[in-house]
């Protein structure tokens, strides 16, 4: 049986052998292209994957409520709460940083109990953890753009306060948190002495929770 093919078929298959080489580099380039989104897109399936878990395994928290002040006896109440698992107070403010003359924007925060830190837990990645009313402990992801590391010194601020000079004393992780260098800002962690000491009242702002009963909606939460 004789199949005739039409014109334009006729003129692919005369165009690919008169020109091989350029027809066998095309393929391969498309063959290469395919293998490389593929490659990318199982990177990037393994780090949702591997970043999903750590997020997981930090014990977030249930829920975040944000007033003016928080002190023991509120903490000691809502931790009595039998629907409650934790509960922990911090204190999260903006501040700004100056190294080498250069000034950024920063998030503080202090936390009550660091050392018995169940919420949201912050691993230590190098040096001092926690910090001492000395130092401040920067978050890994804003290492680079603060352009700091162990022992440097930076300069904090809060609005038109007093300034303190504060020693790099380590570096953290916190999976919580979106990474600095995308927000343009350097996480830090210090003590409530600290924030005292740059004009701040000694209360937390925050209260963090998580509930017993992990399939509660948000609502019921």
């Amino acid at each position: 049986m004789h199949f005739s093919l039409r014109p334009r078929w006729r003129k692919v298959y005369r165009d690919i052998w008169l020109h091989k080489p350029r027809a066998i580099l095309v393929v391969l380039a498309i063959v290469v292209g395919i293998v490389g989104a593929g490659s990318v897109l199982n990177t990037w399936g393994l780090i949702r994957t591997a970043t999903r878990e750590e997020y997981r395994a930090s014990n977030p928290p249930s829920a975040v409520l944000r007033t003016d002040a928080i002190d023991a006896a509120l903490l000691a109440r809502v931790r009595a709460r039998t629907d409650i698992a934790y509960a922990e107070a911090r204190r999260t403010v903006g501040a700004s940083v100056r190294v080498g003359g250069v000034s950024q924007r920063a998030l503080l925060f202090a936390l009550a109990e660091p050392a018995q830190l169940r919420i949201g837990v912050v691993e230590s990645v190098r040096g001092a953890w926690p910090a001492d009313d000395d130092g401040i402990v920067v978050e890994h992801s804003s290492v680079d753009i603060a352009g700091v590391d162990l022992g440097s010194l930076v300069t904090v601020q809060v609005d038109s306060g007093p300034e303190r000079a504060l020693r790099v004393t380590g570096v953290s992780r916190d999976v919580g948190l979106a990474p600095g260098w995308m927000e343009h800002i350097v996480y830090g962690f210090v003590t409530p002495a600290t924030l005292t000491a740059l004009g701040l009242p000694p209360t937390f702002n925050e209260l963090r929770i998580v509930v017993r009963n992990p399939a509660l909606s948000r609502d019921a939460v």
